[in-house]
């Protein structure tokens, strides 16, 4: 699966040491209208390397978000394919995770209980299964750029939570705040943005977000990647 670490770690997957338990976020607000499409550019060193397209809908009793990322790597193109399921409370009922691209194709499912998540992964060589017991409130990887949507937005606030990373099939712990706001310079022009710091152990991300409703993540930045909203941007 070589080159396939850049669709890796845009979805923030890390090992990491648990501390002590986390208490998981405050939601204050559900911002995102009935059905919502959003599309990102992804860029590293200025050059736009790959897409990345997410759809969050309402659906009964909670919410469906599938995504896409394309990330173009010499004459090959990565893709990974997100299918989430959460709860009204944004609890992760289903994740599904599909990449393609590479040598070798890679299905990974995770199935949430009350008290357990179960990880399936299914190369060609044949499935693996892992059962984790989960202790303390979790949330999916994949939801995190939608999770920090509902947060408090004043400067200072501080959480800390779990995320299941499920190609690692594990629970990693992270901590946010909410910085400050700054000016976020689009293609289409600049908008006020809700800086927010993710730190996993001592592995700084940024995220941007609209300062008004419904709070589409504006930018993400790491050390090496870029991911930038784009003009459109549907709802219903």
């Amino acid at each position: 699966m070589k080159n396939l670490w850049p669709i890796v770690i845009i979805t923030l997957i890390f090992i990491a040491c648990e501390p002590p338990r986390y208490e998981g976020v405050n939601i204050e607000r559900i911002p995102w209208p009935q059905v919502e499409h959003s599309n990102y550019d992804i860029i590293r060193r200025d050059t736009v390397i790959g897409s990345m397209s997410t759809t969050i809908e309402s659906i009964d009793g909670g919410y469906r978000i599938t995504s896409l990322v394309n990330i173009r790597e010499d004459t090959v193109t990565l893709r990974d394919s997100t299918y989430l399921v959460l709860d009204s409370l944004l609890n992760p009922l289903l994740c599904r995770k599909y990449l393609t691209g590479g040598k070798t194709p890679l299905l990974v499912e995770a199935q949430y209980g009350t008290s357990y998540v179960t990880v399936r992964m299914v190369p060609p060589t044949g499935s693996r299964e892992r059962t984790l017991h989960i202790g303390h409130p979790i949330y999916d990887n994949e939801e995190i750029y939608h999770l920090l949507r509902t947060i408090p937005y004043y400067t200072g606030y501080k959480a800390r939570f779990y995320l299941m990373s499920i190609y690692a099939a594990r629970f990693v712990p992270v901590s946010i705040e909410v910085c400050d706001t700054e000016p976020v310079t689009l293609s289409y022009g600049v908008k006020k943005g809700i800086k927010i710091r993710l730190r996993v152990n001592r592995t700084s991300h940024y995220f941007w977000y609209e300062a008004a409703p419904p709070h589409r993540m504006l930018k993400y930045h790491n050390s090496w990647t870029d991911i930038i909203l784009l003009h459109r941007c549907d709802t219903l």
